[in-house]
């Protein structure tokens, strides 16, 4: 077995960033196909006897060269001092780490360790730096928010909660726009969630600003502007299915009313003597039927109609049937009413009818207020009419009658 010491310098001569690529795959228990990696590097470190092929998996030959070949020992060598400075640049504006810039961290490694082929180990700062950087634009921010990647999907989880709510938009999107340092003397809610969420970051000096470069050109004025755009469209349309449910629902209430509730309250076998006249006029005769509100049609209307025609079979004039201090009457031969009749309504009290009809014909009959056996009503006296009456109406708490007359 060779000594550490040994496989140290074997590893580390030459051109040794793909062996250390390979490595690190064993180191992590990831698949390895042989197609997929360095073919050469793959049998360097078989041959150093730091890894033994297991079937058809790779593993460290002892757990003492597991120990001191560690991801540690990895980094430093696979990450210079100068990388790892821009990098934690790049999740951090300020000395602290937080959760979500150790996981930005993390990610930002495993791309930088699968790219083997890119040249960090420059002694030009600036030029590493603008490798590092396109590197990071190209695999992080460039089209984040339909790839699929780690780092991808590490945003797409930032942006999930945050792009619902109008409020944390505004709030980032106002700091994003500060020209000039945000101070705070209290956070709001929607600043305290962006906190939360390590999109922001408190400074000494009370100042909010964006937690790092990576958010800052991820979360751009333009992202920003547009799920706010989209929350509006969302909110019009809500509105608008809302109105259109609150139609149907009137729709649906006023059929309700109209089919259920008016003919349960009205009692659907009611009508009123308008209805009654309009069913017996259509025989074009003198004779009419006058119903206080009140009487169902079938019954106690149609009853006393048989009743009456039977009685008086050839007659031409009127009978009512009216409700006076809750007693039912029956009148029959409303005299001095011949002609054929166009209207008739009760008055207030139930104790009087107005009857009107062709030939200038208007007549108002004083009721009883109890039953009596004579047939005959002698009408009030009444104003002549010149012409075809066509409709009465009493006034509702007086004995006034409104009367539309005109030519036939």
């Amino acid at each position: 077995m060779n000594t550490i010491r040994q496989i140290e310098e074997f590893i580390l001569s030459g051109e040794y960033r793909h062996r250390l690529i390979v490595y690190r795959k064993i180191l992590r228990d990831e698949i390895i196909i042989d197609l997929d990696v360095d073919s050469s590097a793959l049998k360097d470190l078989l041959d150093c006897e730091l890894i033994y092929k297991d079937n058809s998996s790779y593993k460290i030959s002892s757990t003492i060269y597991e120990e001191h070949f560690s991801q540690d020992w990895l980094e430093n060598l696979l990450l210079s001092n100068t990388v790892k400075e821009i990098l934690n640049s790049l999740v951090s504006k300020t000395e602290g780490k937080t959760t979500s810039s150790e996981e930005l961290l993390k990610i930002l490694k495993e791309i930088i360790f699968s790219c083997p082929d890119i040249t960090l180990n420059s002694s030009d700062t600036d030029l590493v730096r603008e490798r590092v950087d396109k590197l990071v634009f190209n695999e992080v921010i460039d089209n984040w928010e339909t790839k699929n990647e780690k780092a991808h999907k590490h945003l797409q989880q930032k942006s999930n909660a945050i792009a619902k709510d109008k409020k944390i938009l505004e709030a980032y999107k106002k700091i994003l726009n500060s020209s000039e340092k945000f101070v705070v003397n209290e956070v709001n809610t929607a600043q305290q969630k962006l906190l939360d969420l390590y999109l922001l970051i408190k400074t000494r000096d009370s100042s909010l600003i964006i937690s790092n470069s990576i958010y800052e050109n991820a979360f751009t004025s333009d992202w920003t502007n547009r799920k706010l755009s989209n929350l509006n469209k969302e909110k019009k349309r809500n509105k608008n299915l809302l109105n259109f449910l609150l139609f149907l629902l009137t729709i649906f209430v006023a059929y309700f009313v109209h089919k259920v509730i008016i003919p349960f309250v009205s009692q659907p076998n009611s009508e009123t003597a308008s209805e009654i006249l309009k069913y017996d006029y259509q025989e074009h005769k003198a004779r009419a039927i006058a119903l206080r509100d009140g009487f169902k049609l079938k019954d106690d209307i149609e009853n006393a109609k048989n009743e009456y025609l039977n009685q008086y079979p050839d007659t031409k004039s009127l009978f009512a049937l009216s409700k006076v201090k809750n007693t039912t009457f029956l009148k029959s031969k409303l005299d001095g009413f011949e002609a054929p009749v166009r209207a008739l309504d009760f008055n207030y009290t139930g104790d009087k009818i107005a009857v009107g009809g062709e030939k200038n014909r208007l007549t108002i009959y004083q009721l009883p207020e109890q039953y009596q056996d004579s047939d005959n009503y002698t009408p009030l006296p009444v104003k002549s009419i010149k012409s075809t009456v066509f409709s009465l109406d009493f006034h509702p708490n007086t004995n006034i009658l409104a009367v539309a007359e005109g030519a036939k």
